[in-house]
């Protein structure tokens, strides 16, 4: 017989939950998507998103409510925000893969960006660098050095 037999007692054991972490974990990200969405939907104009402070009497134009592009932008801007940072400076271009996305599904619409945003992405290698001068122009970006420039 042991002491814990004795005592009737058991020892304490650190049994962490995995499912449930994990479960909490992508919770979060889903109210953060969410979150972010609806910001993105009140706030569509980007020169209104942080200018809380300014009266504007300026006539608001009336806004095409699409759902799939307000979807699309907001899981973009949820992968700027959550992700980006994550994986540090690894895009070759400038404005980088996510902003390039952002802006042509903003303006060209969702089918017409979603394709070239995809485009982009297969682009975006190490390899792009040898068409350097026959596609694309080099610019320095402050605190990236020189990047590959290919607007939008």
């Amino acid at each position: 017989m042991n002491q814990y037999e004795v005592l009737n007692i058991r020892p304490k054991t650190s049994v962490h939950n995995n499912a449930g972490i994990t479960i909490m974990r992508v919770k979060i990200i889903f109210y953060i998507f969410f979150l972010f969405t609806i910001f993105n939907y009140l706030y569509a104009n980007e020169s209104e998103m942080w200018e809380f402070s300014k009266n504007t009497t300026k006539k608001k134009e009336p806004r095409n409510n699409l759902t799939g592009q307000f979807l699309l932008l907001g899981i973009i801007r949820t992968y700027q925000i959550i992700l980006s940072e994550q994986q540090g400076d690894a895009c070759n271009f400038t404005p980088s893969c996510s902003h390039y996305a952002y802006k042509s599904t903003k303006h060209k619409g969702v089918i017409i960006g979603s394709l070239m945003a995809i485009d982009r992405l297969q682009r975006c290698n190490p390899w792009s660098w040898n068409y350097l001068n026959i596609y694309y122009q080099p610019k320095w970006v402050d605190g990236r050095g020189y990047r590959l420039y290919d607007p939008p």
